[in-house]
């Protein structure tokens, strides 16, 4: 007899609404308990990424602080879609497109194809890329961004990137446009 079989006889043998009772509470602990530990373990995995840069969710885990929903997803909007994709490095940017070449490049060598000077990661592209079309792009949507939140001018680059995809409510149309035409940008540019 399984335990489970033998918990419900054991239910079925008492009508004391006492065991019952604390059979659901002690249930009930455990439970608190798996998702505590469960919890600690993704946040402790997720800090790890933070500082290292070749793992697939380094952005990710520089944006995640704790283990809830996050705001931008009770938003209905294309722009959520952008930003949750790009957030989970599902995106064109060489950083990650050839990650996945035959034979596979080293990060070091995942040049932005843009400017063909430095990485071409998240960072560069949103924040650093000196190509004409990146820089009007970042004009654009960092302009719309301060007229919404000023203090994001007084924000080192590093700041603004996570600010931006943070998916503060008052920023995620931006963020999710601006991310959609860096997507098409590179997607167009294999």
């Amino acid at each position: 007899m399984g335990l489970d079989a033998k918990v419900e006889s054991i239910l079925l043998i008492s009508d004391k609404d006492s065991i019952k009772t604390e059979l659901k509470v002690f249930g009930s602990m455990v439970s608190k308990k798996c998702m505590s530990i469960f919890k600690s373990y993704i946040m402790s995995k997720l800090e790890n990424c933070k500082y290292d840069t070749n793992n697939r969710l380094h952005v990710y885990g520089l944006l995640k602080e704790n283990f809830e929903l996050e705001e931008y997803l009770l938003v209905k909007s294309t722009s959520r879609y952008h930003l949750t994709k790009f957030r989970f490095a599902l995106h064109m940017l060489p950083i990650e497109r050839l990650r996945y070449a035959k034979p596979q490049v080293k990060r070091e060598n995942r040049i932005c194809t843009l400017c063909n000077q430095c990485i071409g990661d998240e960072f560069h592209i949103l924040m650093e890329c000196d190509h004409h079309t990146l820089k009007d792009l970042r004009s654009k949507y960092l302009s719309l961004c301060y007229a919404k939140m000023p203090v994001m001018c007084n924000m080192t680059p590093r700041g603004k990137f996570v600010t931006l995809l943070k998916g503060n409510h008052e920023l995620i149309e931006y963020s999710g446009q601006f991310i959609a035409e860096i997507n098409a940008l590179f997607s167009s540019n294999k």
